[in-house]
């Protein structure tokens, strides 16, 4: 059976940009130092790390090597023949030493080699020494010249991508001239403000493994030495601290910049688009526009984020606001966190891909908001492929996640890399994905930005049964926790270990974690005392949620139980969101968690007809966001007749009510929701009644690209 030699020689030139990585991976593959693998790679010719292996051993070898970034090339083993030959007369055994230069053949004699040829008169170690460093210098030439090229095309590129740019720039104001809106000039913004902002970490932990291995109670001194309840010390990172109105300005301005940059459109040409313009940015992934918030409704899927009314124009006309409801921002704000939208296109795109239509499913998936169901969806694609050894469509998928994930802050990038890694093979006990998450905790700064990462790697861990690494993360939480002097912080940190620990099944740790946070409870914020029912909510402890909720103002509970419902229904546990139901008290949240159960439940009927009786008890405003949800839900289903049922009480509401901006808000979740019904032409039709310009520019962009996702699911 023939057998084959294995050689590297060198690593890709299409990946030049992660020699570093590259380098790393492959030295600890092969099982050397990386000092000694630079070595290998500088030898021109390349360098063997296996010979006489079997075929497909080989072919091994080169698909993992090649994976890594090197270049990696089996032949076969040249077979040596073994001739018997006749004995010879003793002087006929002399050796001899051929010339490089002509090929002349010169005897040695008393075992000393000639130093010049007997023929053409070349010295012969000199004529070697030369070649040798001719053959060195075209092997330097040969990997100089490969390099210019690779630089010479990314300059290329970059030089027609600047090009694109300058005429989508060029077009853009040629459009906003014709459009009559005033273009201004570029100003630059000032860098300190630029240094601002940075999200906070939403350490929702997924996967399920029982963990047999230590446990990890909660230590019985936290070591705090300032327990002060109102602390706005930079390094707590669950506490939003407040925005002069320079830098809210300058916030909203950032956000909208990154997303119109990311169209190739000029930020600075809609900064005065209207008096009231008080548009947000949207989120931009992969060049698929998704839903978004409105800079006047912050977003509330942190429970500890609360939004705040908008700020009215002082040269606008004074409208009378159009809520009924006090809490009508975070009404809005919590409607903008549209999991049930996620979770519908989650369950198309694993119904295109049984269908085998994988690229569908993928371009279905980009429209997904949440980075976790993201993750989940492209998952069942890289699992499929997988499967089937379909190793471009592994690849594509790869390479969608990472260009996701890699627009996110450093610190939830190492959380979603984390629990994309368990849907990649694992070689050597780990892979690209799980590397990825590692080096990028290591780089980050401070325990509370480490804190989720971590936990999220001692999940992934656990769920792939690897208890040494996963006991070697929960062993860090303790370490973490104790430089961590802010009360409301060290309490939300121990509520994320107590939901890591429900999640691989330990629910007695989990636990004690939970009754660790209660000597606090007293001294902690209402936005963490919000944040800890959802908590509890999550372990699958609702009866305990509501005990908490008695800390918490009654103006808030129905906001803050409405979410406990969601990651209740997320996680699975359907009867105790029931339970947590039951303690609503507004007629509007009543409502719409009716329309959320309905989503989970397998009867939906009773809870349909509930949230409709329910709009009766309802203001206007109210009454035109339940029926936008309505409508929402019946385009989903393609039932005409509810959708136009519900249409027509919204816009009948709609209509009565005077524009502000708080109607812009209002109209941005409707028309959010009309789109996601597939009610395209009606949402168009509302963008009319919206006053800001670079709000209606927004909405409009985003109804032409929603309509795509109806293209997909025909």
């Amino acid at each position: 059976m023939a057998t084959f030699d294995i050689f590297i020689k060198g690593i890709n030139p299409e990946r030049a940009g992660e020699t570093d990585e590259i380098r790393v991976n492959s030295a600890k593959a092969l099982k050397i130092t990386v000092g000694k693998l630079d070595g290998l790679l500088a030898q021109p010719s390349g360098f063997c790390i296996r010979r006489n292996a079997q075929e497909q051993e080989a072919i091994n070898y080169q698909r993992v090597l090649s994976k890594l970034g090197l270049v990696c090339l089996y032949s076969p083993t040249k077979v040596l023949t073994n001739l018997e030959l006749e004995p010879i007369e003793e002087e006929m055994k002399a050796e001899s030493i051929i010339c490089p230069n002509c090929g002349h053949a010169m005897t040695i004699k008393d075992e000393i080699e000639p130093e010049k040829c007997a023929e053409c008169g070349v010295e012969i170690q000199t004529f070697l020494a030369q070649k040798r460093q001719e053959e060195e210098r075209e092997a330097m030439k040969a990997k100089l010249l490969a390099s210019q090229t690779i630089l010479k095309a990314q300059e290329e590129k970059k030089q027609q991508e600047e090009a694109e740019k300058q005429r989508k720039a060029e077009l853009e104001k040629e459009v906003l001239q014709e459009l009559g809106v005033e273009v201004p000039q570029k100003k630059p913004l000032n860098t300190k403000l630029l240094a601002m902002g940075g999200g906070l970490v939403a350490a929702t932990i997924i996967g399920s493994y029982f963990l047999t291995a230590s446990n990890n109670p909660p230590p019985t001194s936290m070591r705090i030495e300032t327990p002060v309840s109102n602390s706005t010390e930079a390094g707590s990172a669950q506490i939003a601290t407040p925005l002069d109105s320079q830098q809210a300005m300058q916030k909203t301005h950032d956000q909208a910049a990154q997303v119109l940059n990311g169209f190739g459109l000029n930020p600075d040409a809609f900064a005065n688009g209207g008096a009231n313009s008080n548009a947000a940015p949207i989120s931009v992934v992969d060049n698929v526009l998704t839903a978004s918030q409105s800079a006047s409704i912050p977003n509330t899927s942190n429970p500890q984020n609360h939004a705040v009314p908008v700020a009215k124009d002082s040269t606008a006309p004074q409208v009378e606001t159009v809520a009924t409801t006090e809490n009508l921002p975070e009404l809005f704000a919590v409607l903008q966190n549209d999991i049930t939208w996620d979770k519908f296109l989650a369950q198309n795109s694993k119904i295109l891909l049984e269908r085998q239509l994988p690229e569908n499913a993928l371009q279905l998936s980009k429209f997904i908001i949440s980075p976790e169901i993201y993750v989940s969806a492209i998952g069942e694609l890289l699992r499929a492929a997988i499967q089937s050894k379909q190793t471009q469509l592994i690849e594509n998928y790869v390479t969608a996640l990472e260009l996701r994930l890699a627009k996110l802050p450093v610190e939830q990038q190492a959380i979603y890399f984390a629990s994309a890694a368990v849907y990649l093979p694992i070689e050597n006990g780990t892979n690209r994905l799980f590397v990825k998450a590692e080096n990028l905790l290591s780089s980050l700064p401070k325990p509370e930005l480490q804190f989720p990462a971590v936990l999220k790697l001692a999940v992934v861990y656990s769920k792939l049964g690897n208890i040494t690494n996963a006991n070697n993360y929960f062993n860090k939480i303790n370490a973490l926790l104790t430089p961590i002097t802010d009360l409301d912080l060290q309490a939300q940190l121990r509520a994320d270990v107590a939901i890591t620990y429900q999640d691989v099944n330990n629910t007695p740790v989990a636990t004690q974690w939970l009754s660790s946070v209660e000597p606090l409870l007293k001294q902690l914020k209402p936005e963490t005392i919000g944040s800890l029912v959802v908590s509890y909510a999550k372990c699958n402890q609702w009866q305990n949620a509501l005990n908490v909720l008695s800390q918490l103002d009654s103006s808030k509970r129905d906001e803050v139980i409405y979410q406990a419902i969601q990651v209740s229904l997320q996680a699975g546990f359907l009867t105790e969101a029931f339970e947590l139901q039951k303690s609503l008290q507004s007629p509007v949240y009543q409502a719409l968690s009716n329309l959320l159960l309905a989503e989970y439940a397998p009867s939906p009927t009773k809870f349909l007809t509930s949230a409709e009786q329910e709009l009766n008890n309802l203001s206007p405003t109210e009454k035109i966001l339940v029926a936008s949800q309505l409508v929402d839900y019946y385009g989903r289903l393609k039932n005409t007749a509810q959708v136009e049922k519900f249409l027509a009480i919204s816009q009948d509401a709609l209509v009565n009510l005077p524009a502000s901006n708080e109607k812009d808000a209002l109209l941005d979740a409707v028309i959010k929701h009309y789109a996601h019904g597939f009610q395209t032409k009606t949402a168009s039709n509302l963008l009319t009644a919206i006053q800001a310009t670079p709000l209606k520019m927004r909405l409009n962009i985003e109804i032409n690209e929603l309509a795509g996702v109806s293209t997909l699911l025909r």
